[in-house]
């Protein structure tokens, strides 16, 4: 007539002595020997009763294994239990609807926020995700997000739909109500990215170093950037270009020293790309540039006051006036024993020894047959011995030119 299930917190009849503190699960109680299993007879939660061949046991706490038998009662009486015993977890019940359900307009999609149901039906939520549909009630699923988080981003929606947002919690019994009622949003225009902004440009030898801040994405991911140097502050010809799809800056290679650049930089997404950065940057020398350096030997006699002299000229390239430049001289190609040094305003140089006779006055002395190293370097900043200040020099010129007297 009926059917009883129980659950109980063990299915072992019997369990080991202790002994010594110590005792090993059963069976395996060796010399040991066994005693009864108080939690054999351990009765957990409500226990139910029902005609049909199912009936829920309550009042179980969730995550918890407990251990099931069934027995059957008719006119004469209850029968043995069901053997063995069945093991089972209690998953406890649903969450509640999650709350305080928001969503925001973003270039293509919905950013949803919500905050966590009032409960979580006593076991912990394992996730959300929120839907948005075409109606209010009803319609069609036309995007989802998934989070451990409370808040998410569902993508792949079209600019100038409504759509209406619920959100589910799901835990290990299963997924919550919905939150309700829905929340309408409709999502912006997904474009092209925005042109960059603040961008540099640096001179080297033969090259231009673009940086540039983050444009911004209008809903879809930069996937790269085009930095490109131009003849004019507008229209002209572009001279180089360089590409970069991860970070904010890259170099252009190929260039002339002698001729003035202007670069623009676009951004890319999957949409299209940004019209260029404006205005164009002019690409400048944050210090001088010296190359083309030659040097000629000029050997005198002994008799001539001025004996082994080294002639010097060079190119420089920089923003605004090179107002002096600096010549070494180094005995050695590491470029470590300085032998002279002078400074000139120009890009032609004499430096030069005297006689042998002399050079107890002149340490600037050329021996021939010994091979020299000559760097230049020049400054945009004056030097005024009489006041003391220091110029600001830029890098040696590369690689040192090497003469012979």
């Amino acid at each position: 007539t009926s059917y009883t299930a129980t659950a109980y917190a063990s299915d072992q009849p019997l369990r080991c002595n202790a002994f010594l503190g110590n005792r090993p699960t059963y069976p395996n109680c060796g010399i040991l020997g066994t005693q009864a299993n108080p939690a054999y007879t351990q009765v957990v939660g409500t226990a139910c009763t029902t005609a049909t061949l199912a009936c829920d046991i309550t009042g179980l706490t969730a995550g918890t294994t407990v251990y099931v038998e069934v027995t059957a009662t008719n006119a004469v009486g209850t029968g043995p239990a069901s053997a063995p015993r069945v093991a089972g977890t209690a998953f406890g019940v649903v969450a509640t609807a999650p709350q305080t359900v928001s969503a925001t307009a973003a270039p293509g999609a919905a950013v949803v926020a919500w905050t966590a149901p009032a409960s979580n039906g006593g076991t912990p939520i394992l996730s959300y995700t929120a839907t948005a549909y075409t109606a209010l009630t009803g319609g069609t699923a036309a995007g989802t997000c998934t989070t451990a988080t409370l808040t998410c981003r569902i993508a792949g929606l079209t600019f100038g739909s409504t759509y209406y947002v619920e959100v589910v919690a799901t835990n290990a019994a299963g997924n919550s109500p919905a939150s309700a009622p829905r929340v309408s949003v409709s999502p912006l225009i997904l474009a092209a990215p925005n042109a960059p902004t603040t961008v540099t440009a640096t001179r080297g030898n033969g090259t231009i170093t673009a940086t540039w801040n983050d444009a911004v994405n209008n809903g879809d991911p930069v996937t790269g950037y085009t930095a490109t140097a131009y003849t004019a502050l507008t229209g002209g010809t572009a001279a180089g270009t360089c590409t970069t799809t991860g970070t904010l800056t890259c170099t252009i290679t190929g260039l002339t020293n002698g001729t003035a650049y202007w670069i623009a930089v676009k951004a890319t997404n999957t949409i299209g790309t940004s019209a260029d950065s404006a205005p164009r940057g002019a690409a400048t020398w944050t210090t001088p540039l010296v190359t083309g350096v030659t040097v000629t030997a000029q050997n005198g006699t002994l008799t001539n006051p001025v004996n082994r002299r080294l002639n010097i000229s060079w190119t420089t390239f920089a923003t605004g006036n090179v107002t002096n430049s600096r010549v070494t001289v180094y005995s050695d190609a590491a470029l470590t024993t300085q032998v002279a040094q002078f400074n000139t305003s120009g890009n032609v140089g004499r430096l030069a020894s005297t006689a042998t006779t002399l050079l107890t006055t002149n340490n600037r002395t050329f021996t021939a047959g010994t091979t020299y190293y000559v760097v230049v370097q020049a400054s945009t900043t004056a030097v005024n011995l009489l006041a003391g200040s220091t110029p600001v020099y830029g890098a040696n010129s590369t690689p040192a030119t090497a003469v012979t007297p």
